[in-house]
């Protein structure tokens, strides 16, 4: 199993040397106090890393990322990036830039877009004369970032998972508090689906919790109501968090047999706790900019977020008609 950690004192070196053996960036920041440098190990050893610098209270930056040759088909860079994602926002920051070479895409597939030189902020400006980056050499893409109101539910949700709720009754509660939908008893709506759904190893409960999120923010309560807006953020959530975690089943996600008193405690004693927080964490952020960007749309619309349009024949109106029993 990989241990995703920050990077320690010893290791930095040899984030550096990982660093020169697959980046091809002429040019590339020094570490400073306040970084986060994060990495992907086994037994010693790392096969991935991520450098990000809070430039100011608005505005961040992903100087490096890297994965060794070899270890590029297991989703590591993507499972590192979202826990940059968390420390953002933990910082509260609106805008996250990376750079990275001429013609380069991987960070166009995590929703960055190719930043406009003259848009770009002077913290970031600054740290790039510093380190020596030439936009003829590399370039800088940007990506804006939805905040949460108040705590971050990411933190809420790892802090109710410590606490000894379970995967899925820490991502609903947690969601439901940043999305002002929590009311008592939500955590029994849950609780089946914790542990691979009651240790069957079926869909993994973080994800499971956050589908419950989002039923509460917009599923429906009559037949003749719209499943459009309901199925494209759960569709959207699945997507999401199967790239990010490389799976959207316990069986997939999670080694150990947690039907057996052994399994539970080899879970608790090697790594499985640290893991599954890392799922509950995703999952919860991951619902909760889905639910955002699902209210936003259903303003845009005119607040019709469950009804279909008076005369609307379109796909989307029609994407759910259930089959005669």
């Amino acid at each position: 199993m990989w241990e995703l950690r920050p990077a320690r004192e010893e290791e930095v070196a040899s984030v550096a040397a990982l660093f020169d053996l697959c980046c091809n960036l002429p040019a590339r920041a020094v570490p400073q106090d306040g970084d986060v440098i994060l990495v992907a190990a086994r037994n010693a050893h790392l096969a991935a890393a991520i450098c990000f610098r809070p430039l100011d209270a608005h505005h961040g930056w992903i100087y490096g990322l890297a994965v060794r040759p070899g270890f590029r088909k297991r989703r590591l860079a993507r499972k590192l990036y979202q826990h940059v994602l968390d420390a953002a926002g933990q910082r509260g920051l609106t805008h996250l830039y990376a750079t990275a070479s001429v013609g380069s895409s991987y960070f166009q597939t995590l929703g960055f877009a190719i930043g406009e030189p003259t848009a770009l902020p002077a913290s970031l400006n600054q740290a790039l004369d510093e380190s020596g980056f030439h936009q003829s050499e590399a370039i800088v893409l940007h990506q804006p970032l939805l905040q949460p109101e108040g705590i971050s539910p990411a933190g809420e949700a790892t802090a109710l998972f410590d606490a000894g709720y379970f995967c899925a009754e820490s991502v609903l509660l947690a969601t439901a508090r940043a999305t002002g939908l929590d009311e008592p008893g939500l955590a029994r709506l849950a609780t089946g689906f914790c542990t691979g759904m009651a240790h069957t190893w079926n869909t993994c409960g973080a994800l499971s919790g956050g589908v419950l999120a989002i039923n509460l923010a917009c599923g429906r309560d009559q037949p003749g109501e719209s499943v459009s807006t309901n199925f494209q953020a759960v569709q959207r959530l699945h997507q999401e968090f199967t790239s990010a975690c490389g799976g959207c089943r316990c069986s997939e996600l999670n080694g150990f047999d947690l039907s057996t008193s052994a399994g539970r405690h080899a879970w608790a004693q090697d790594g499985g706790h640290a893991q599954c927080r890392e799922y509950v964490a995703i999952a919860a952020r991951l619902a909760t900019a889905v639910i955002r960007e699902a209210r936003q749309e259903d303003e845009a619309r005119g607040g019709l977020m469950n009804l279909f349009p008076p005369g609307d024949e379109s796909e989307a109106a029609a994407a759910y008609v259930p089959h005669p029993a």
